[in-house]
Protein backbone atom coordinates (compact mmCIF):
# COMPACT_ATOMS: atom_id res chain seq x y z
CA UNK A 1 0.00 0.00 0.00
CA UNK A 2 2.59 2.24 1.12
CA UNK A 3 4.41 1.87 -2.30
CA UNK A 4 1.22 2.28 -4.18
CA UNK A 5 1.00 5.66 -2.48
CA UNK A 6 4.20 6.83 -3.20
CA UNK A 7 3.98 5.45 -6.84
CA UNK A 8 0.87 7.75 -7.34
CA UNK A 9 2.83 11.18 -6.01
CA UNK A 10 5.70 10.02 -8.08
CA UNK A 11 3.14 9.82 -11.28
CA UNK A 12 1.72 13.53 -10.38
CA UNK A 13 5.06 15.16 -9.82
CA UNK A 14 6.03 17.47 -13.48
CA UNK A 15 9.69 16.61 -13.09
CA UNK A 16 9.04 12.37 -13.08
CA UNK A 17 6.32 12.72 -15.81
CA UNK A 18 9.08 14.90 -18.19
CA UNK A 19 11.74 12.35 -16.98
CA UNK A 20 9.17 9.11 -18.21
CA UNK A 21 8.51 11.22 -21.28
CA UNK A 22 11.49 11.65 -22.14
CA UNK A 23 12.73 7.86 -21.61
CA UNK A 24 9.53 7.22 -23.78
CA UNK A 25 11.40 9.93 -26.44
CA UNK A 26 14.76 7.84 -26.25
CA UNK A 27 13.04 4.68 -26.90
CA UNK A 28 11.38 6.17 -30.08
CA UNK A 29 14.73 7.44 -31.34
CA UNK A 30 15.90 4.68 -31.15
CA UNK A 31 13.49 2.48 -32.47
CA UNK A 32 13.06 5.29 -35.47
CA UNK A 33 16.63 6.17 -35.72
CA UNK A 34 15.99 9.72 -35.17
CA UNK A 35 15.81 12.44 -32.66
CA UNK A 36 12.88 13.18 -30.60
CA UNK A 37 12.52 15.20 -27.41
CA UNK A 38 10.20 16.78 -24.95
CA UNK A 39 11.24 20.06 -22.84
CA UNK A 40 8.67 19.21 -20.41
CA UNK A 41 5.33 17.73 -19.85
CA UNK A 42 2.45 17.95 -17.50
CA UNK A 43 0.23 15.26 -17.66
CA UNK A 44 -3.30 14.85 -15.51
CA UNK A 45 -4.40 11.10 -15.61
CA UNK A 46 -7.15 10.81 -18.55
CA UNK A 47 -8.25 14.33 -18.68
CA UNK A 48 -5.45 16.68 -20.30
CA UNK A 49 -1.55 16.27 -21.52
CA UNK A 50 0.35 19.47 -22.11
CA UNK A 51 4.02 19.21 -23.48
CA UNK A 52 6.52 21.91 -24.24
CA UNK A 53 9.17 22.42 -26.44
CA UNK A 54 8.43 18.87 -28.41
CA UNK A 55 11.33 18.63 -31.60
CA UNK A 56 10.99 15.94 -34.21
CA UNK A 57 13.85 15.14 -36.87
CA UNK A 58 13.72 13.33 -39.70
CA UNK A 59 17.02 10.16 -39.81
CA UNK A 60 18.85 12.99 -41.78
CA UNK A 61 18.55 15.74 -39.04
CA UNK A 62 16.06 17.72 -40.58
CA UNK A 63 13.00 19.38 -38.37
CA UNK A 64 9.83 17.80 -39.01
CA UNK A 65 8.48 19.29 -36.04
CA UNK A 66 9.00 21.82 -32.95
CA UNK A 67 5.74 22.88 -31.20
CA UNK A 68 6.62 25.12 -28.13
CA UNK A 69 3.23 23.69 -26.86
CA UNK A 70 1.10 21.37 -27.92
CA UNK A 71 -2.37 20.83 -25.49
CA UNK A 72 -4.62 18.09 -25.32
CA UNK A 73 -7.74 17.07 -23.75
CA UNK A 74 -9.93 13.97 -22.93
CA UNK A 75 -13.47 13.52 -22.21
CA UNK A 76 -13.06 9.37 -22.40
CA UNK A 77 -10.49 7.19 -22.19
CA UNK A 78 -11.28 3.82 -21.72
CA UNK A 79 -8.22 0.89 -22.00
CA UNK A 80 -11.17 -2.02 -21.32
CA UNK A 81 -13.80 -0.45 -23.89
CA UNK A 82 -10.79 0.73 -26.56
CA UNK A 83 -12.50 3.74 -26.44
CA UNK A 84 -10.69 7.38 -26.98
CA UNK A 85 -12.56 10.50 -27.46
CA UNK A 86 -10.42 13.74 -27.53
CA UNK A 87 -12.10 16.92 -26.73
CA UNK A 88 -9.37 19.42 -27.83
CA UNK A 89 -5.95 19.32 -29.49
CA UNK A 90 -4.05 22.44 -29.63
CA UNK A 91 -0.96 23.28 -31.52
CA UNK A 92 0.74 26.71 -31.14
CA UNK A 93 3.18 28.30 -33.12
CA UNK A 94 4.80 25.69 -34.40
CA UNK A 95 7.11 24.70 -37.40
CA UNK A 96 6.07 21.68 -39.38
CA UNK A 97 8.96 20.61 -42.08
CA UNK A 98 8.37 17.96 -44.73
CA UNK A 99 10.23 17.28 -48.10
CA UNK A 100 11.19 15.03 -50.60
CA UNK A 101 14.44 13.62 -50.91
CA UNK A 102 16.02 13.36 -54.60
CA UNK A 103 18.14 10.07 -53.77
CA UNK A 104 16.24 7.85 -52.28
CA UNK A 105 13.33 9.20 -53.52
CA UNK A 106 11.04 9.50 -50.66
CA UNK A 107 8.98 11.93 -48.19
CA UNK A 108 11.28 12.63 -44.76
CA UNK A 109 8.20 11.43 -43.19
CA UNK A 110 8.76 8.00 -44.81
CA UNK A 111 9.75 5.86 -41.97
CA UNK A 112 7.31 7.13 -39.50
CA UNK A 113 4.39 6.24 -41.80
CA UNK A 114 6.10 2.69 -42.66
CA UNK A 115 6.97 1.74 -38.82
CA UNK A 116 3.10 1.67 -37.48
CA UNK A 117 1.83 0.64 -40.78
CA UNK A 118 3.62 -2.54 -40.08
CA UNK A 119 2.83 -2.36 -36.07
CA UNK A 120 -0.57 -2.08 -37.28
CA UNK A 121 -0.16 -5.68 -39.82
CA UNK A 122 0.82 -7.38 -36.31
CA UNK A 123 -1.98 -6.15 -34.93
CA UNK A 124 -4.95 -7.25 -37.47
CA UNK A 125 -6.75 -10.12 -34.78
CA UNK A 126 -6.94 -7.39 -31.90
CA UNK A 127 -9.69 -5.57 -31.42
CA UNK A 128 -9.90 -1.87 -33.01
CA UNK A 129 -9.55 1.15 -30.90
CA UNK A 130 -13.16 3.40 -30.98
CA UNK A 131 -11.44 7.16 -31.60
CA UNK A 132 -13.15 10.70 -32.04
CA UNK A 133 -11.34 13.72 -31.98
CA UNK A 134 -14.05 16.59 -31.02
CA UNK A 135 -11.75 19.35 -32.44
CA UNK A 136 -8.42 20.37 -33.01
CA UNK A 137 -7.07 24.15 -33.38
CA UNK A 138 -3.73 25.41 -34.69
CA UNK A 139 -2.48 28.67 -34.07
CA UNK A 140 0.00 30.52 -35.74
CA UNK A 141 1.71 27.60 -37.72
CA UNK A 142 4.57 27.83 -40.29
CA UNK A 143 4.38 24.94 -42.55
CA UNK A 144 7.35 24.32 -45.36
CA UNK A 145 7.33 21.88 -48.05
CA UNK A 146 10.31 21.27 -50.44
CA UNK A 147 10.95 18.49 -53.06
CA UNK A 148 14.43 18.78 -53.47
CA UNK A 149 14.65 17.15 -56.89
CA UNK A 150 13.10 20.91 -58.49
CA UNK A 151 14.77 24.16 -58.20
CA UNK A 152 11.75 26.20 -59.69
CA UNK A 153 12.10 30.35 -59.65
CA UNK A 154 7.75 30.85 -60.17
CA UNK A 155 6.67 33.65 -58.90
CA UNK A 156 2.96 32.04 -58.37
CA UNK A 157 3.20 29.13 -55.73
CA UNK A 158 5.28 26.62 -56.38
CA UNK A 159 3.94 23.52 -55.05
CA UNK A 160 7.53 21.88 -55.12
CA UNK A 161 9.30 24.83 -52.72
CA UNK A 162 6.20 26.74 -50.53
CA UNK A 163 5.85 28.00 -47.20
CA UNK A 164 3.02 28.65 -45.60
CA UNK A 165 2.82 31.09 -42.49
CA UNK A 166 0.17 31.86 -40.17
CA UNK A 167 -1.64 29.21 -40.69
CA UNK A 168 -4.96 29.06 -38.38
CA UNK A 169 -6.82 25.77 -38.59
CA UNK A 170 -10.02 24.36 -37.07
CA UNK A 171 -11.31 20.68 -37.43
CA UNK A 172 -14.01 19.12 -35.53
CA UNK A 173 -15.87 15.95 -35.70
CA UNK A 174 -12.68 13.72 -36.82
CA UNK A 175 -13.85 9.89 -36.68
CA UNK A 176 -11.18 7.72 -38.45
CA UNK A 177 -12.67 4.48 -39.51
CA UNK A 178 -11.27 1.28 -41.66
CA UNK A 179 -13.01 2.25 -44.76
CA UNK A 180 -13.10 5.87 -44.10
CA UNK A 181 -12.42 8.96 -42.33
CA UNK A 182 -14.71 12.38 -41.95
CA UNK A 183 -14.06 15.91 -40.69
CA UNK A 184 -15.55 19.27 -40.73
CA UNK A 185 -12.53 21.66 -41.65
CA UNK A 186 -14.96 24.89 -40.15
CA UNK A 187 -11.88 27.45 -40.84
CA UNK A 188 -8.43 27.49 -42.73
CA UNK A 189 -6.49 30.38 -43.34
CA UNK A 190 -2.55 31.39 -43.96
CA UNK A 191 -0.52 33.53 -46.01
CA UNK A 192 2.05 31.63 -48.95
CA UNK A 193 5.74 32.82 -49.25
CA UNK A 194 4.61 34.08 -53.15
CA UNK A 195 1.73 36.06 -51.86
CA UNK A 196 -1.38 34.12 -51.90
CA UNK A 197 -3.30 34.85 -48.90
CA UNK A 198 -6.07 32.24 -48.12
CA UNK A 199 -8.98 34.02 -46.10
CA UNK A 200 -10.79 31.11 -45.42
CA UNK A 201 -11.57 27.27 -46.69
CA UNK A 202 -14.34 25.45 -44.93
CA UNK A 203 -15.56 21.92 -46.08
CA UNK A 204 -17.61 18.69 -44.71
CA UNK A 205 -14.39 16.45 -45.82
CA UNK A 206 -14.86 12.74 -46.64
CA UNK A 207 -11.63 10.86 -47.11
CA UNK A 208 -11.43 7.12 -48.19
CA UNK A 209 -8.87 4.84 -50.49
CA UNK A 210 -10.57 5.79 -53.84
CA UNK A 211 -12.10 9.05 -53.00
CA UNK A 212 -11.91 13.10 -51.57
CA UNK A 213 -15.01 14.36 -51.19
CA UNK A 214 -15.35 18.17 -50.19
CA UNK A 215 -19.16 18.97 -49.36
CA UNK A 216 -20.28 22.39 -49.02
CA UNK A 217 -16.64 23.82 -49.98
CA UNK A 218 -15.88 27.11 -49.50
CA UNK A 219 -12.75 29.04 -50.45
CA UNK A 220 -12.59 33.16 -50.18
CA UNK A 221 -9.11 34.52 -51.07
CA UNK A 222 -8.88 38.92 -51.53
CA UNK A 223 -9.72 38.39 -55.15
CA UNK A 224 -12.14 35.51 -55.17
CA UNK A 225 -15.26 34.14 -53.66
CA UNK A 226 -15.92 29.98 -54.28
CA UNK A 227 -18.74 27.76 -53.32
CA UNK A 228 -19.32 24.39 -54.48
CA UNK A 229 -18.91 20.86 -54.19
CA UNK A 230 -15.63 19.06 -55.26
CA UNK A 231 -15.02 15.27 -55.64
CA UNK A 232 -11.57 14.05 -56.37
CA UNK A 233 -11.17 9.96 -57.40
CA UNK A 234 -7.79 8.39 -57.51
CA UNK A 235 -6.04 5.02 -57.46
CA UNK A 236 -4.28 5.51 -54.71
CA UNK A 237 -3.97 8.34 -51.97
Amino acid sequence: MLLFFILRIAIKSPSVQTWAVNVAGKYISTQLNCEVTVGAVDIKFFKTVQLQNVYFADQRKDTVIFAPEINVSFSAFSIPKQRIIISEVELNHARIGIQKYDNPRGYNIDFIIDYFSSSEKKKTKSKKWDLKIEDVRLTDNTITYRDLKYNDTTTCINWDDALFTKVNLHITDIIPDTNQTTLNIRQLSLHEKSGFVLNTLASKVTLTDEAFDFNSLLIKTPFSDISCDVNMKYSSI
